[in-house]
Parts: C-alpha cells; structure tokens; sequence
C-alpha cells in the first residue's frame, strides 16, 4: 500500500535552524498549517530527545487552522568540526470520529497505512565573531528505529495541553524561555534543599548512636552503683545475725553450767 502524502504544510519545511551562541537555551519555531477540511492529529519525535523541549509534542490541527510548536535547544558547547546528525520528524494522521483522542495511545495504535510524515534536519549557525567552544556536549539519543533512522518522541515540559492557533511567534518564544528558566532554578533550589535535608538526617543518625553508645556504657556502673546499698545492708544483716546467735549460744551453755552446778 502506498504511503499517504504530508497533508499539513510546514514552515520550515526542510531545516530547523538554531542560532548560536549555544551558552544558553535556543528557540526555532515550526508552523503547521492544515489547508484541509478535516481535524488533522500530529506528533513530533526527535532523533535527541535529551537535547529538546518540544512544546506542544502533539495536538490536533484544526480544519484551515495553524499550530505553532515551539523547539527548545538545551544549552551546550558547539564544536563546528562535528557532524550535526540531529532530526527531527512531524507524523499526522486524520483525527478520528469522538471528542476524545489520547494522541499517545492513537499514534502507538496506528497503522502504517494511515500515517503521514515529514522530517527535518537541525542546522545550528554561529553569528559573525562569535567564537565556539573546542568541544561539544555528547548528544542524548535512545528511541525507535524509523527507516533506518533512531527517533523518540520529543519531551515538553508539562502536561500535553490542546494545541493552540497563534501568529506571535516571538512572544511565544520570551514567554516560554523565561518560563523554562524559572523552571530551572526551581529544580536547582529544590536540590538544594534535599542536600540539606540528608546532611541533617546524617546528624541526627550520628547523634543517636552516640547516645545508644553512652547509654550502654553507663549502664553497668549505673547498675552497680543502685545495687551497693543493697550489699551493705545485706552485709550488716548477717553480721548482726552472727552476733546474735553467739548471745544466744553463751546464755545457753550458762544456764547448763548453772544447772549443772546446782545438782552435782
């Protein structure tokens, strides 16, 4: 069966272009359009999944409607003499009949025959004078295999959230730069604070065995100590008892002697 032909139309259609410097994130914008008069679904995958924040990642184009997505290019060292082997690739589908579509479940269910895609190639540009770093951050990867080609579907942010028609482009991009930012520096914060929090559950470990360890060490003598009243008491007891029976035992024998005396 022969392959169904790219019904959204995209801009760009051949090269995603990033420009430099690469010290922090990079924004490129891809616009799809759907000149048709059915809801079209699609999905983005990327051959680097680790190295993009694609948002939205997937969505519905409606009938003569545009979506913009937005390719968020983490920060890393840009090595001119490397080869850029990163793609990324747009897949569609006609949206079926109901209200409700899971794109995950709808794209992972499909058959090939009802599939539509495009693919993309990064292109990443220094601006004049900038000087790039000798090496480059080695690129994520890892997904499934595509005509020859590894892609995986491309991470966003949050939650997927129904694609939405726009033409700022530009306020789009300040928007969810400094949105990723902010995300940053949360997570940055929220390290922080879980560091602080097993240094000090260290402490209290520490102080607990120190404690069980002087508690133990103390307790014998403790012991000891509670229990010499008890010996000297049990001492003078049987001294007292030693004497008395000696009393005891001389008036006995007098009284003998007594009576003795008396009849001889």
């Amino acid at each position: 069966m022969a392959k169904l032909e790219q019904v959204l139309i995209l801009e760009p259609s051949q090269e995603l272009k990033f420009k430099g410097p690469f010290e922090d994130i990079v924004a490129s914008k891809l616009t799809l359009k759907n000149p048709t008069d059915q809801p079209v679904c699609f999905k983005v995958k990327t051959t680097a999944p680790r190295r993009y924040c694609v948002r939205p990642n997937s969505g519905t184009v409606e009938p003569k409607s545009t979506v913009t997505v937005m390719l968020l290019l983490q920060p890393f060292e840009f090595d001119p003499h490397e080869k850029n082997k990163h793609k990324f690739m747009v897949q569609t589908m006609f949206k079926p009949e109901g209200d409700d579509v899971n794109h995950e479940t709808l794209f992972r269910e499909a058959k090939p025959g009802e599939l539509m895609d495009s693919k993309l190639r990064c292109v990443f540009e220094m601006p004049p004078g900038a000087v790039p770093a000798s090496q480059s951050a080695a690129a994520g990867g890892g997904g499934v295999v595509e005509n020859g080609e590894t892609t995986t579907s491309a991470p966003q942010t949050e939650v997927s959230q129904p694609a939405l028609t726009t033409t700022k482009g530009s306020d789009n991009v300040l928007a969810l730069e400094s949105e990723l930012r902010k995300a940053t520096e949360e997570i940055k914060l929220l390290r922080a604070e879980a560091s602080s929090f097993r240094q000090e559950n260290l402490k209290l470990k520490e102080e607990k065995l120190r404690l069980s360890a002087q508690g133990s060490m103390s307790g014998p003598s403790a012991k000891g100590a509670m229990s010499a009243p008890s010996i000297v008491k049990l001492r003078d007891a049987n001294q007292q008892g030693f004497l008395s029976a000696h009393i005891i035992l001389a008036i006995v024998t007098g009284l003998l002697g007594f009576f003795i005396a008396k009849f001889v």
